[in-house]
């Protein structure tokens, strides 16, 4: 039954994607005043939605979730927050284990470390809304400020070991 209910979930959120005929992109804003760029999630990167896909199987111990992860329900994008020349993999993966109920998914923002790739990430998000980077740095990584489900905005600095 839990199993139905978080394909389910995925479901829906697939078929509000498949209506909306947009593509999922990142956009550079170098000449706004605080903007550093804007996620849009509607189809993820296909690199970054491999390395978001393995982090997330490599992660989950639940056989059941495991069987509903697939490469389709994860929407992640290339992004260098901290801006050392290696990107950062922001996403979301649906339809697992990973949706937090009211609240959303959970935003993943994984920063490479020699091989292997850890989650910076303490919070969830609804994917419809963009996800917005600042210019403005806290501890070296850029700000991103998030929409909530009830309009306001949310700001996510990095405290020198998560967004929080």
């Amino acid at each position: 039954m839990q199993k139905m209910k978080k394909c389910a979930i995925y479901i829906l959120f697939m078929l509000f994607l498949t209506l909306n005929p947009c593509r999922c992109e990142v956009i550079t804003n170098y000449n706004h005043p605080i903007l550093y760029k804007i996620i849009k999630f509607k189809a993820g990167e296909k690199d970054a939605n491999k390395i978001l896909f393995d982090f997330v199987k490599g992660e989950t111990q639940n056989p059941v979730m495991i069987s509903c992860i697939t490469l389709d329900n994860v929407l992640a994008y290339k992004v260098d927050l901290d801006d050392d020349g290696i990107n950062e993999i922001v996403g979301v993966a649906l339809g697992t284990a990973y949706a937090a109920g009211s609240t959303g998914f959970s935003l993943f923002i994984l920063k490479r470390y020699k091989n292997n790739y850890k989650n910076l990430s303490l919070t969830a998000f609804w994917p419809w809304n963009d996800l917005k980077i600042l210019k403005r740095k806290v501890n070296g990584f850029h700000v991103i400020e998030l929409k909530k489900t009830n309009g306001e905005l949310r700001y996510l600095e990095y405290d020198n070991k998560f967004y929080q």
